[in-house]
Protein backbone atom coordinates (compact mmCIF):
# COMPACT_ATOMS: atom_id res chain seq x y z
CA UNK A 1 0.00 0.00 0.00
CA UNK A 2 2.84 2.34 0.82
CA UNK A 3 4.47 1.79 -2.58
CA UNK A 4 1.24 2.51 -4.40
CA UNK A 5 0.83 5.69 -2.47
CA UNK A 6 4.30 6.86 -3.40
CA UNK A 7 3.72 6.23 -7.11
CA UNK A 8 0.39 8.01 -6.94
CA UNK A 9 2.04 11.07 -5.43
CA UNK A 10 4.72 11.03 -8.12
CA UNK A 11 2.08 10.83 -10.80
CA UNK A 12 0.30 13.80 -9.24
CA UNK A 13 3.49 15.84 -9.22
CA UNK A 14 4.10 15.03 -12.88
CA UNK A 15 0.63 16.23 -13.81
CA UNK A 16 1.17 19.51 -11.95
CA UNK A 17 4.48 20.01 -13.73
CA UNK A 18 2.79 19.45 -17.07
CA UNK A 19 0.06 21.94 -16.22
CA UNK A 20 2.61 24.58 -15.18
CA UNK A 21 4.56 24.10 -18.42
CA UNK A 22 1.36 24.33 -20.45
CA UNK A 23 0.31 27.60 -18.76
CA UNK A 24 3.79 29.04 -19.28
CA UNK A 25 3.72 28.17 -22.97
CA UNK A 26 0.26 29.72 -23.40
CA UNK A 27 1.44 32.89 -21.67
CA UNK A 28 4.43 33.11 -24.00
CA UNK A 29 2.16 32.67 -27.01
CA UNK A 30 -0.18 35.40 -25.75
CA UNK A 31 2.74 37.78 -25.33
CA UNK A 32 3.93 36.99 -28.87
CA UNK A 33 0.47 37.74 -30.26
CA UNK A 34 0.31 41.04 -28.36
CA UNK A 35 3.72 42.10 -29.67
CA UNK A 36 2.71 41.11 -33.21
CA UNK A 37 -0.47 43.17 -32.94
CA UNK A 38 1.53 46.18 -31.75
CA UNK A 39 3.88 45.89 -34.72
CA UNK A 40 0.94 45.72 -37.14
CA UNK A 41 -0.52 48.88 -35.62
CA UNK A 42 2.78 50.68 -36.14
CA UNK A 43 3.15 49.62 -39.77
CA UNK A 44 -0.53 49.55 -40.75
CA UNK A 45 -2.67 52.43 -42.12
CA UNK A 46 -3.02 55.46 -39.86
CA UNK A 47 -6.37 55.69 -38.08
CA UNK A 48 -7.75 59.23 -37.98
CA UNK A 49 -8.41 60.30 -34.41
CA UNK A 50 -11.50 62.29 -33.43
CA UNK A 51 -10.77 65.98 -32.87
CA UNK A 52 -12.10 66.79 -29.40
CA UNK A 53 -10.42 70.17 -29.10
CA UNK A 54 -13.60 72.17 -29.77
CA UNK A 55 -15.94 70.35 -27.41
CA UNK A 56 -15.37 72.75 -24.51
CA UNK A 57 -16.12 75.78 -26.71
CA UNK A 58 -19.26 74.15 -28.08
CA UNK A 59 -20.47 73.48 -24.54
CA UNK A 60 -19.98 77.16 -23.70
CA UNK A 61 -21.99 78.23 -26.73
CA UNK A 62 -24.95 76.06 -25.82
CA UNK A 63 -24.93 76.27 -22.03
CA UNK A 64 -23.63 79.73 -21.05
CA UNK A 65 -26.50 82.26 -21.27
CA UNK A 66 -24.20 85.28 -21.06
CA UNK A 67 -22.06 83.96 -23.93
CA UNK A 68 -25.20 83.43 -26.06
CA UNK A 69 -26.43 86.96 -25.44
CA UNK A 70 -23.02 88.54 -25.84
CA UNK A 71 -22.49 86.89 -29.23
CA UNK A 72 -25.76 88.27 -30.56
CA UNK A 73 -25.05 91.77 -29.26
CA UNK A 74 -21.59 91.66 -30.84
CA UNK A 75 -22.53 90.26 -34.24
CA UNK A 76 -26.18 91.07 -35.00
CA UNK A 77 -27.16 94.62 -36.01
CA UNK A 78 -30.85 93.82 -35.28
CA UNK A 79 -32.04 96.86 -37.20
CA UNK A 80 -34.72 95.47 -39.52
CA UNK A 81 -37.67 93.70 -37.89
CA UNK A 82 -38.55 91.72 -41.00
CA UNK A 83 -35.04 90.26 -41.27
CA UNK A 84 -35.13 89.18 -37.63
CA UNK A 85 -38.53 87.52 -38.08
CA UNK A 86 -37.37 85.63 -41.18
CA UNK A 87 -34.25 84.41 -39.39
CA UNK A 88 -36.26 83.49 -36.32
CA UNK A 89 -38.65 81.43 -38.45
CA UNK A 90 -35.74 79.64 -40.08
CA UNK A 91 -34.14 78.98 -36.69
CA UNK A 92 -37.26 77.74 -34.88
CA UNK A 93 -39.66 76.43 -37.52
CA UNK A 94 -42.37 74.59 -35.54
CA UNK A 95 -41.65 76.55 -32.33
CA UNK A 96 -41.73 79.86 -34.22
CA UNK A 97 -45.24 80.98 -33.20
CA UNK A 98 -44.79 80.01 -29.55
CA UNK A 99 -41.53 81.94 -29.09
CA UNK A 100 -42.67 84.94 -31.15
CA UNK A 101 -45.89 85.10 -29.14
CA UNK A 102 -43.91 85.21 -25.86
CA UNK A 103 -41.75 88.02 -27.23
CA UNK A 104 -44.80 89.91 -28.43
CA UNK A 105 -46.46 89.51 -25.03
CA UNK A 106 -43.43 90.84 -23.18
CA UNK A 107 -43.14 93.90 -25.41
CA UNK A 108 -46.90 94.48 -25.20
CA UNK A 109 -46.84 94.34 -21.40
CA UNK A 110 -43.97 96.84 -21.28
CA UNK A 111 -45.80 99.24 -23.60
CA UNK A 112 -48.92 99.01 -21.44
CA UNK A 113 -47.09 99.16 -18.11
CA UNK A 114 -43.88 101.16 -18.68
CA UNK A 115 -43.69 101.97 -14.98
CA UNK A 116 -43.28 98.27 -14.10
CA UNK A 117 -39.48 98.10 -13.95
CA UNK A 118 -39.47 94.35 -13.35
CA UNK A 119 -40.59 93.84 -16.96
CA UNK A 120 -37.56 95.76 -18.21
CA UNK A 121 -34.86 94.13 -16.05
CA UNK A 122 -34.18 90.58 -17.26
CA UNK A 123 -31.44 88.60 -15.51
CA UNK A 124 -29.44 86.82 -18.21
CA UNK A 125 -28.83 83.73 -16.06
CA UNK A 126 -32.51 83.28 -15.31
CA UNK A 127 -33.43 79.71 -16.22
CA UNK A 128 -36.86 80.58 -17.58
CA UNK A 129 -35.48 83.44 -19.66
CA UNK A 130 -32.99 80.99 -21.17
CA UNK A 131 -35.74 78.50 -22.03
CA UNK A 132 -38.01 81.17 -23.51
CA UNK A 133 -35.54 83.39 -25.38
CA UNK A 134 -31.81 83.24 -24.70
CA UNK A 135 -31.22 79.80 -26.21
CA UNK A 136 -32.48 81.18 -29.54
CA UNK A 137 -30.09 83.82 -30.98
CA UNK A 138 -32.76 85.40 -33.18
CA UNK A 139 -35.06 85.81 -30.18
CA UNK A 140 -32.25 87.67 -28.42
CA UNK A 141 -31.84 89.76 -31.58
CA UNK A 142 -35.51 90.74 -31.32
CA UNK A 143 -34.94 91.89 -27.74
CA UNK A 144 -32.02 93.93 -29.02
CA UNK A 145 -34.28 95.39 -31.72
CA UNK A 146 -36.73 96.34 -28.93
CA UNK A 147 -33.82 98.37 -27.45
CA UNK A 148 -32.84 96.12 -24.57
CA UNK A 149 -29.20 96.72 -23.61
CA UNK A 150 -26.75 94.24 -22.10
CA UNK A 151 -25.65 95.65 -18.74
CA UNK A 152 -23.46 94.49 -15.87
CA UNK A 153 -25.10 94.12 -12.48
CA UNK A 154 -23.18 97.05 -10.99
CA UNK A 155 -24.49 99.34 -13.74
CA UNK A 156 -28.05 98.16 -13.19
CA UNK A 157 -27.67 98.69 -9.45
CA UNK A 158 -26.66 102.30 -9.98
CA UNK A 159 -29.49 102.95 -12.44
CA UNK A 160 -32.16 101.43 -10.21
CA UNK A 161 -30.85 103.16 -7.11
CA UNK A 162 -31.21 106.48 -8.89
CA UNK A 163 -34.81 105.58 -9.73
CA UNK A 164 -35.41 104.20 -6.23
CA UNK A 165 -36.21 100.77 -7.62
CA UNK A 166 -33.44 98.77 -5.97
CA UNK A 167 -36.00 96.21 -4.74
CA UNK A 168 -36.37 94.96 -8.33
CA UNK A 169 -32.67 94.16 -8.50
CA UNK A 170 -32.66 92.60 -5.06
CA UNK A 171 -35.49 90.28 -6.10
CA UNK A 172 -33.65 89.24 -9.28
CA UNK A 173 -30.48 88.49 -7.34
CA UNK A 174 -32.35 86.61 -4.61
CA UNK A 175 -33.99 84.40 -7.24
CA UNK A 176 -30.61 83.66 -8.77
CA UNK A 177 -28.89 83.06 -5.42
CA UNK A 178 -25.96 85.16 -6.60
CA UNK A 179 -24.28 88.53 -6.25
CA UNK A 180 -24.90 91.64 -8.31
CA UNK A 181 -21.21 91.69 -9.30
CA UNK A 182 -21.61 88.21 -10.83
CA UNK A 183 -24.67 88.99 -12.93
CA UNK A 184 -25.55 90.52 -16.30
CA UNK A 185 -28.94 91.86 -17.29
CA UNK A 186 -30.92 92.76 -20.37
CA UNK A 187 -32.21 96.21 -19.49
CA UNK A 188 -34.71 98.37 -21.33
CA UNK A 189 -34.24 102.02 -20.41
CA UNK A 190 -37.29 104.25 -20.11
CA UNK A 191 -36.64 107.90 -20.98
CA UNK A 192 -37.70 110.47 -18.41
CA UNK A 193 -41.28 111.31 -19.28
CA UNK A 194 -41.16 114.64 -17.42
CA UNK A 195 -37.64 115.68 -18.34
CA UNK A 196 -37.84 114.70 -22.03
CA UNK A 197 -41.42 113.93 -23.02
CA UNK A 198 -40.66 113.81 -26.75
CA UNK A 199 -38.09 111.01 -26.29
CA UNK A 200 -40.42 109.16 -23.94
CA UNK A 201 -43.34 109.43 -26.41
CA UNK A 202 -41.17 108.12 -29.26
CA UNK A 203 -40.04 105.22 -27.05
CA UNK A 204 -43.51 104.18 -25.98
CA UNK A 205 -44.89 104.57 -29.52
CA UNK A 206 -42.07 102.38 -30.86
CA UNK A 207 -42.85 99.63 -28.35
CA UNK A 208 -46.59 99.82 -29.07
CA UNK A 209 -46.03 99.68 -32.84
CA UNK A 210 -43.64 96.74 -32.49
CA UNK A 211 -46.13 94.88 -30.31
CA UNK A 212 -48.98 95.48 -32.77
CA UNK A 213 -46.82 94.39 -35.73
CA UNK A 214 -45.76 91.17 -34.01
CA UNK A 215 -49.34 90.35 -33.07
CA UNK A 216 -50.44 90.91 -36.66
CA UNK A 217 -47.65 88.75 -38.06
CA UNK A 218 -48.64 85.93 -35.70
CA UNK A 219 -52.32 86.27 -36.64
CA UNK A 220 -51.61 86.27 -40.38
CA UNK A 221 -49.13 83.40 -40.11
CA UNK A 222 -51.64 81.24 -38.27
CA UNK A 223 -54.26 82.09 -40.88
CA UNK A 224 -51.98 81.26 -43.81
CA UNK A 225 -50.81 77.96 -42.35
CA UNK A 226 -54.40 76.90 -41.59
CA UNK A 227 -55.59 77.87 -45.05
CA UNK A 228 -52.75 76.36 -47.08
CA UNK A 229 -51.47 73.77 -44.59
CA UNK A 230 -47.88 74.89 -45.18
CA UNK A 231 -45.24 75.81 -42.64
CA UNK A 232 -42.35 76.79 -44.90
CA UNK A 233 -40.82 80.15 -45.79
CA UNK A 234 -43.59 80.83 -48.31
CA UNK A 235 -46.14 80.88 -45.51
CA UNK A 236 -44.10 83.41 -43.58
CA UNK A 237 -43.56 85.60 -46.63
CA UNK A 238 -47.28 85.69 -47.31
CA UNK A 239 -47.95 86.51 -43.64
CA UNK A 240 -45.40 89.33 -43.75
CA UNK A 241 -47.01 90.78 -46.85
CA UNK A 242 -50.51 90.58 -45.34
CA UNK A 243 -49.31 92.17 -42.11
CA UNK A 244 -47.65 95.02 -44.01
CA UNK A 245 -44.19 94.10 -42.73
CA UNK A 246 -42.65 92.70 -45.93
CA UNK A 247 -40.16 94.51 -48.11
CA UNK A 248 -40.84 94.67 -51.88
CA UNK A 249 -38.28 91.91 -52.53
CA UNK A 250 -40.48 89.36 -50.77
CA UNK A 251 -43.41 90.23 -53.02
CA UNK A 252 -41.49 89.65 -56.22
Amino acid sequence: MAVFTIFQAEDSVDEEDVEEVSILEETKEDLKRIELAKEKQKTGPTIRQADLSNIADEDIVTSDPFFCVQQVYKTSPALVLEDIIVDLHQELQEAFVEVLDKLATLISQISKHPDDVSLRVLRVNNEQLYKDFVQYPRAVALLKYARFKLKHGDDIKEILNQRKCSDVLEHNIAVGHGSVTDEYFLYLHEPDMFGDYRSWKEWIDFLSATSITLDEIIRQYKSVTRRHKMFDRNALEEALVLSGCARPSLNS
